[in-house]
């Protein structure tokens, strides 16, 4: 019986199973072929999720302290023995400073394999951090994005040859929609919307990247005009900016129109409520939130950024909008409220994309055969070595 293939993953933390890589990852552990592979989780920085997440598979934390530094580099030659230790023929990276360290130690401990992944166009880079990045792509196999707008942006970025990427998207997991009718009356009542009224919503991480200021300020625009619109906001995450924005929205006098609702574990009893669904980033790879509002029948209005337009086909499934334009956002918003054919036509065609093009088992099968193709071109190499 052949031995099966370890592959290591590595994350800089997990503070939130619900968020999009995070949730990726966890739906490619959960469904890896166990036959076939043995997977194990390493976390350079431990959360309270180590504590209450079951997963089939070993869990490592690092306890590891900023990369570029003293102790960064004793954590290095930790890992570096500890992939060395457990023979792992296959290292996967994921968030800035696991793709440095993760590489780093990986070459170091002599594994063959090194998949880094780059999951939105590289919005936090600072020059130090982009330095140290560089250094470590040499050491890397196979680059892996969840978009192709993801490689275009992080090839010019990082001066990678756009050759070196494969490309494989997010899969919907069918589980996250199951619900029942009452499920989604639950939500509305939940949500305080009344049934004559329409619900514009938003669900995203509180980040500042999420740009959710400009969700506010396109939210008080129609509540000027329109009374029978209500407004919601999904997602936990930054508590700074969670309250900055409850402040605007006092200032711009939305009062009961908008409810932040916080994180919520599964949002699509919610998402299903929604007459229009948004997306007000700056930023994004290949976004869940918008996958999701395609999944539920959704129109949606999203920024033209990232792989947004990879999930959006412009007029067809939704309206794409440019980014930090809080007027534009309000038109494609008030377009879609103004007329009900197109926006249920939008939703219909939104679905049939998301579930044909976003397929988790077509996910996995596609990171299980690239798996397998560069752990079988190893052992071609090491047996062509051996014979001369």
């Amino acid at each position: 019986m052949m031995s099966k293939i370890k592959i290591l993953y590595i994350i800089d933390e997990i503070t939130d199973v619900t968020a999009g890589t995070e949730r990726q990852l966890s739906l490619l552990l959960r469904n890896l072929d166990q036959d076939i592979f043995e997977p194990h989780l390493m976390t350079l920085r431990a959360t309270e999720w180590l504590d209450s997440e079951c997963y089939p598979c070993p869990i490592h934390n690092l306890e590891m302290g900023p990369v570029l530094s003293l102790s960064g580099f004793n954590k290095l030659t930790e890992l570096r023995y500890f992939i060395a230790d457990n023979n792992f023929q296959i290292v996967q990276t994921y968030f800035p400073d696991a793709n440095v360290i993760g590489a780093l130690a990986a070459r170091q401990a002599g594994c063959k394999i090194i998949i880094s992944t780059r999951r939105n166009t590289g919005f936090f880079y600072n020059s130090s951090l982009l330095m140290a990045t560089k250094f470590a792509n040499r050491h890397v196999s196979r680059f892996l994005a969840n978009s192709e707008l993801v490689v275009k942006a992080i090839s010019e970025k990082e001066g990678i040859d756009p050759e070196r990427f494969s490309v494989i998207y997010n899969g919907l997991e069918v589980d996250r929609f199951r619900f029942s009718e009452q499920d989604v009356r639950s939500a509305r009542v939940f949500m305080g919307t009344a049934e004559h009224e329409n619900l514009v919503g938003v669900v995203a991480n509180l980040r500042p990247v999420k740009a959710l200021e400009v969700f506010l300020r396109a939210a008080a625009r129609i509540s000027h005009t329109r009374d029978d619109i209500r407004f919601v906001i999904i997602g936990g995450g930054d508590e700074t900016y969670a309250a900055e924005l409850k402040r605007m929205a006092r200032e711009l006098s939305l009062g009961d129109n908008i409810k932040f609702l916080g994180a919520v574990g599964n949002p699509s009893s919610f998402i299903k409520n929604f007459d229009v669904g948004v997306l007000t980033s700056r930023a994004e790879g290949l976004s869940n939130t918008l996958m999701e509002y395609g999944a539920l029948g959704v129109a949606s209005v999203a920024t033209d950024v990232g792989g947004n337009s990879e999930i959006i086909r412009h007029g067809e499934t939704g309206l794409l909008v440019p980014p930090d334009d809080p007027e534009k956002v309000a038109d494609a918003i008030d377009q879609l409220l103004a007329d009900q054919n197109k926006r249920e036509r939008m939703g219909s065609n939104a679905a049939r994309a998301a579930w044909s093009k976003f397929n988790l088992n077509v996910t996995v099968k596609l990171h299980q055969a690239l798996y397998t193709k560069m752990y079988d071109q190893v052992v071609t190499d090491r047996e062509l070595a051996e014979a001369e």
